[in-house]
């Protein structure tokens, strides 16, 4: 059985729901739309995070939600006003990309800005602080592509004294809003605070456990550019057929949220995931022309307790942000990575094709280590 709690030095789903981080996906479209629909966690005043060993005061007048990421808790995000809202993104990870220094991150974060497409007009990286730990300060202001205006994020990272962890503080705004809405920012940055837990650092097992992109990488993997399909239009009144798969009555709730935010996958097909434990994920695809649901054939969830990546990076080109599921609107091609059904002989990264209504397993790259001599003896 595996222990939950080497959640602080095992795993990973970069911040970013989903995830890269939430932030990165909504550099153009903030707040996350997730961030308020379906089940989600509300805090107010004080907030403490000993997963990732950090707290912050959350201003009276703001209620902090949490992200979509079914699997951990890395921490909040904040709407702020609501004529042309600002998003606060406050958040702790595993620093999986083990960045030596906060500078790094910040570095990293600009480059993820303009690869999205957005045309960066002024950049700036800056010692800070946050907290006790030394931090670096990101400020640029972007353009989205198709669009005139101009946005701010100001984003400060900083990564734990052993290395271990990393912390980002974001604020996306509307270039006319920040100064309304950097108060908000600052007011969350100057009550941030470090308190690492005594289980921060891992054992040798367990890093040697953590799955890395280095297991997963795979030049023989297929691409999504090879299985290409075209995008309809609009669906109209998306269908969700009850009797077309057990998975469907069951989980109709969460299916029908879903389905209601249109296609991400294959054209006309909606992928949705779910939760079932800790860093546990479930997932089904529904056609939303027929409304049948389509599950996998030989496992039922994927597991993420010792994963120390998430699919923006081991599959660059998804459009998912979804953490261990990558996907793309015009590409009938549907990535896992995980422990299938939690069975460790099945870890690593899955490639399913879309075909006749079914998913059929095409690549497996599968994670290959001997960490039990690294075992602590009890």
């Amino acid at each position: 059985m595996r222990n939950p709690t080497l959640l602080a030095a095992a795993l990973s789903i970069t911040a970013l729901w989903y995830f890269v981080p939430v932030s990165r996906a909504q550099y153009c479209d903030f707040p996350p739309k997730e961030l308020m629909r379906g089940e989600h966690r509300e805090y107010r005043g004080p907030y403490e995070n000993r997963v990732y060993g950090y707290s912050v005061v959350i201003p009276a007048n703001v209620v902090g939600y949490d992200d979509v990421n079914p699997f951990y808790q890395h921490g909040f995000g904040i709407v702020v006003g609501t004529e042309q809202p600002s998003y606060v993104f406050v958040n702790g990870e595993p620093n999986s990309l083990e960045f030596a220094t906060s500078g790094d991150a910040a570095s990293q974060s600009l480059k993820y800005l303009h690869k999205h497409g957005n045309r960066i007009e002024s950049s700036e990286i800056t010692e800070s602080h946050l907290g006790p730990l030394n931090a670096a300060l990101l400020l640029a202001t972007y353009t989205c592509p198709g669009m005139t205006d101009r946005y701010v994020v100001s984003s400060i990272f900083a990564v734990s004294p052993v290395g271990s962890q990393l912390y980002e503080v974001s604020l996306y705004a509307h270039e006319s809003r920040l100064k309304r809405d950097k108060a908000v920012l600052d007011a969350v940055v100057k009550s941030w605070q470090y308190s690492p837990q005594q289980d921060d650092l891992a054992s040798a097992f367990d890093k040697c456990r953590t799955v890395t992109p280095e297991d997963v990488a795979d030049k023989g993997a297929p691409t999504f550019a090879a299985y290409r399909v075209p995008s309809p239009g609009a669906i109209e009144n998306p269908r969700l057929d009850l009797k077309s798969n057990p998975t469907a009555r069951m989980y109709r709730t969460v299916l029908r949220q879903e389905i209601s935010q249109g296609p991400n996958f294959a054209g006309k097909y909606r992928v949705a995931v779910w939760g079932c434990g800790t860093s546990c994920a479930m997932f089904a695809v529904v056609n939303l022309s027929t409304g049948r649901v389509i599950t996998p054939e030989g496992f039922s969830s994927t597991s993420a307790v010792y994963f120390g990546t998430e699919e923006q990076i081991v599959f660059p080109e998804s459009q998912s942000g979804m953490g261990l599921f990558g996907f793309r609107k015009d590409s009938k091609l549907l990535a896992v990575l995980g422990d299938l059904d939690e069975d460790e002989s099945r870890e690593g990264a899955f490639y399913f094709v879309l075909e006749n209504e079914r998913l059929r397993l095409i690549h497996s790259t599968l994670v290959e280590k001997d960490c039990e001599k690294l075992r602590e003896k009890p």
